[in-house]
C-alpha cells in the first residue's frame, strides 16, 4: 500500500512537526509505504527523504485553513499515485498502532471523524452553513444523512482527494471573488462535499480531543491540547484576540443558535 500524508505546519503550527512525524512513523502502518508532504513558511528543521516540502504563504486566521485544499493542489495529479491522502491537523498524535479500519471501503471513497458536538448537541446546530451567498451553503430544512465531520482528519482514496482538493479550491474561489466565507471555513465546506459524497465515520477513537478529557475512548490517535503549545489566538494569528473580536465571535454565534433552536421549533 502506498500512502501520502499531508501536514500544514504554518506559522506557530510549526512547532508541533516533530511529534506529528516521530509518532507517525512509529504507529501509522510502519510497514506500509508513506510519503509526507510539507506545507509551511518555515523550512524543515532538517531535510528528510520521505518528506516534501512546499512553501506556502502564511495569511494568518483563517486563510491558513480556509485555503488547504488549495494547497493540497501543489502535490497535483501525483495523488492518483497513492491508494490513499490521507490529512491530520497539526496538533495530532498518533499514540499505539492505527487499525486498517481508518481507510475507506466499498462506495465510501473518504473517511473522516463525527464531530464531538454532537455529543452535546443536535446535528443542526453545527457547524453547516446557513449563508446562501456562500458555496458551502446548507439550507435549515435540509438535514444531511451524513454525520457532520470534523476536518481535523480527511483519508481518502487519491483519485478522491484530487477531485475533492479541485471541487473545493474552486468553491472558496467563488466565496473569495463574492466577498464570503463560510461559517467554520474548510470544515464548512468539506461537510457540504459530504452531502453527496458518501463518508464513512469514524469514532472519536480516530481524533480524541485531548482538551475535553472525555471518558470511554481508547484513543488511536490524539488531538493534542493546542493550548499547551500556546495561546490558541497566537497560533492562529501570531496575537491574543482582541476584545471586539472576542465579542463578534459570541455575539455571531448566539444569532446562529437562536435561528437554528427557532427552525427545531416551528420546523
Amino acid at each position: 500500500m502506498k500512502i501520502g500524508i499531508f501536514y500544514l505546519g504554518i506559522g506557530a503550527y510549526s512547532v508541533m512537526w516533530d511529534g506529528f512525524y516521530n509518532s507517525a512513523k512509529k504507529y501509522f502502518f510502519p510497514n506500509e509505504s508513506k510519503d509526507f508532504f510539507y506545507f509551511s513558511d518555515k523550512p524543515l528543521p532538517k531535510p528528510l527523504s520521505d518528506v516534501t516540502y512546499f512553501y506556502v504563504e502564511n495569511l494568518g486566521w483563517p486563510g491558513n485553513t480556509l485555503y488547504r485544499f488549495k494547497y493540497f493542489l501543489m502535490v497535483g495529479e501525483k495523488m492518483k499515485d497513492y491508494d490513499y491522502c490521507c490529512f491530520f491537523n497539526a496538533n495530532a498524535s498518533f499514540v499505539k498502532n492505527v487499525p486498517y479500519d481508518i481507510f475507506p471501503t466499498g462506495d465510501c471513497h473518504i473517511s473522516s471523524v463525527g464531530h464531538f458536538k454532537y455529543l452535546t448537541m443536535n446535528k443542526v446546530l453545527v457547524g453547516y452553513d446557513r449563508n446562501k451567498k456562500s458555496t458551502a451553503y446548507v439550507p435549515w430544512h435540509k438535514e444531511p444523512e451524513n454525520s457532520y465531520c470534523q476536518a481535523c482528519i480527511i483519508i481518502a482514496t487519491g483519485s478522491e482527494m484530487l477531485s475533492m482538493s479541485k471541487e473545493l479550491s474552486q468553491n472558496i474561489d467563488i466565496d473569495d471573488s463574492n466577498g464570503v466565507c463560510a461559517k467554520w471555513h474548510d470544515e464548512s465546506h468539506f461537510n457540504h462535499y459530504l452531502i453527496n459524497h458518501p463518508v464513512k465515520v469514524l469514532s472519536l477513537d480516530y481524533a480524541y480531543p485531548e482538551a475535553l478529557k472525555l471518558k470511554g475512548y481508547n484513543p488511536y490517535i490524539v488531538m493534542r491540547d493546542k493550548n499547551s503549545f500556546a495561546d490558541l489566538n497566537i497560533l492562529r494569528n501570531g496575537k491574543k484576540r482582541s476584545f471586539m473580536d472576542f465579542l463578534k465571535f459570541k455575539f455571531g454565534n448566539f444569532k446562529t443558535k437562536f435561528i437554528a433552536r427557532w427552525h427545531l421549533i416551528f420546523k
